[in-house]
């Protein structure tokens, strides 16, 4: 999970689940395009977060960015979800990549007071990319439970 501060608010605070957003770091002349992510969650106007795993050298890069070192962002982008609804339960059935929207739409439902309006499941190819556990809304339905096998929650994934 990488965690995204900003100094002053960002359109970031205005997104809602099913949006993303392009991220980049300062890596002088070499030509890495940024990388599309979904957001994981944007509490508040300063500070959002995304799920990452490290599949090339742009993302590996990201893995490794230290408190300090400056991300160019750009978004929220993309279409987003309905948002959560009184009136209607829903099932929120996540894997991989798949899950940050969905956790992000579980924060957004349990801001609003919808705590019981959600059943969530997970799930993951191994114990080892399965995660995020911790991070589920207090109070919200959590996801099932990871393989027999405990994984970190979100450890730099």
């Amino acid at each position: 999970m990488l965690e995204l501060a900003a100094a002053a608010p960002t359109p970031v605070a205005d997104a809602v689940p099913g949006q993303f957003v392009m991220l980049r770091g300062e890596w002088g002349r070499e030509l890495l395009n940024p990388r599309a992510f979904s957001i994981l969650d944007a509490p508040d106007p300063r500070h959002f977060s995304i799920l990452a795993k490290a599949y090339g050298e742009g993302t590996r890069r990201l893995k490794r960015v230290e408190p300090g070192d400056r991300l160019v962002t750009t978004g929220p982008l993309g279409a987003a979800f309905p948002r959560p609804d009184a009136g209607v339960r829903d099932l929120l059935v996540a894997g991989g990549v798949g899950l940050p929207p969905l956790h992000f739409f579980a924060r957004m439902a349990h801001r609003a007071g919808l705590r019981d309006r959600s059943r969530c499941t997970t799930a993951a190819a191994t114990a080892t990319t399965w995660c995020c556990s911790t991070t589920w809304p207090r109070g919200a339905s959590p996801p099932t439970s990871p393989p027999r096998t405990a994984a970190p929650a979100c450890a730099a994934t």
